[in-house]
């Protein structure tokens, strides 16, 4: 799973117009395992908005399929 094709598991599951709405950066996100080609992200970003972060990180959890 490319980081593009988690942007787009993330706003499938959401329903958001773009991440950009949210002003979260996916290069802030911590890699926490790889497996074949599959990258695991956990978030790590801090938003001034806790809901916006809950959102992004519950979003990144269900498509990377981490526990919450």
């Amino acid at each position: 799973m490319t980081l593009s094709q988690l942007k787009q598991a993330i706003l499938k599951e959401f329903n958001c117009a773009t991440l950009d709405d949210y002003e979260v950066d996916l290069r802030y996100r911590l890699p926490i395992s790889i497996s074949g080609d599959i990258t695991h992200y956990r978030s790590c970003t801090m938003c001034g908005d806790d809901d916006v972060e809950s959102i992004f990180y519950m979003g990144m959890a269900k498509a990377c399929h981490l526990p919450v």
